[in-house]
């Protein structure tokens, strides 16, 4: 498994550079976090497009991955609140197209006769 390398490891193995650990260590504890993420973000993208509708829901989406997927490659190492904040904007905005295409007519495919 994947482990980001830090404190006396990451200095023993000369490691070094703004990019090395900017993702958390992969752990049971990371796949319990990043599951109730990706279910947190898919509730999200539900209730804004039904409550915002379609178009400003995708636009709130995009806005915010752009931003935080922004912070998240600026950021010199891992910083928690980024990091989890991208991973719940890329479930609420990957699941806005399939949301939008099925509970709006307007964005449904033409059905073939």
């Amino acid at each position: 498994m994947a482990r980001a390398a830090s404190g006396p490891e990451h200095a023993r193995h000369g490691r070094s550079g703004a990019g090395w650990s900017k993702v958390p260590e992969v752990t049971a504890l990371f796949w319990v976090v990043k599951v109730l993420t990706t279910g947190m973000g898919e509730t999200a993208s539900d209730y804004l497009g039904r409550t915002l509708g379609p178009i400003p829901a995708g636009a709130v989406g995009l806005v915010g991955i752009a931003t935080l997927l922004t912070m998240q490659f600026r950021a010199d190492r891992y910083r928690p609140w980024i990091y989890w904040s991208a991973i719940v904007m890329v479930s609420v905005f990957g699941t806005w197209p399939p949301t939008s295409s099925t509970s709006w007519p307007e964005f449904r495919t033409p059905s073939r006769p």
